[in-house]
């Protein structure tokens, strides 16, 4: 299993880089296209906008079953689901393991950010966790770190110390 240690908040550069640079890399020749799914129409048309206006083609669905089969007619850079969805937590671990046909990198997002709910998250392949609600900042960086394999995401009062050892 992959190691679980986070670094402390704010040690690497990337949370200093202003968000217009921090690109996700093409996926399959494709322009970076994210995966969003979230039951709240509102919420999926707000991320949209801003993924849109940094260059990021972005397909939203509110059901994880429409999202499955997105992915498997589309690459994605990165997924982004809202694991309190019915089948958000499966819907992460098919993603990530590459059941649609290639692995796509998961952010888990969610209201309940329980130290529960981000090891379950991890455990089905999700690379960061971000409760909501955040700030876009926030959310973009950690979306960024995603796609990239950059290090976990760590919100502030959330340390190592927490995680099991041996998890």
């Amino acid at each position: 299993m992959e190691n679980l240690n986070f670094k402390p908040w704010g040690e690497t550069d990337d949370w200093e880089a202003p968000i217009s640079t921090l690109e996700i890399p093409e996926r399959g020749g494709q322009p970076p296209r994210a995966l969003i799914v979230d039951p709240d129409p509102a919420l999926c048309r707000h991320v949209g906008l801003a993924l849109r206006s940094l260059g990021i083609h972005c397909d939203t669905f509110c059901q994880t079953g429409e999202a499955l089969v997105a992915a498997r007619e589309k690459t994605y850079a990165v997924a982004v689901v809202d694991v309190g969805l019915a089948q958000g937590f499966e819907t992460c671990r098919r993603l990530a393991r590459g059941d649609t046909g290639h692995r796509i990198p998961v952010l888990a997002f969610a209201c309940n950010g329980s130290f529960l709910d981000r090891l379950k998250a991890r455990r089905h392949g999700c690379r960061h966790f971000v409760t909501k609600p955040a700030p876009l900042e926030l959310f973009l960086r950690a979306m960024w770190r995603t796609a990239t394999g950059g290090q976990p995401h760590r919100e502030p009062g959330f340390t190592a110390q927490q995680l099991p050892s041996g998890a």
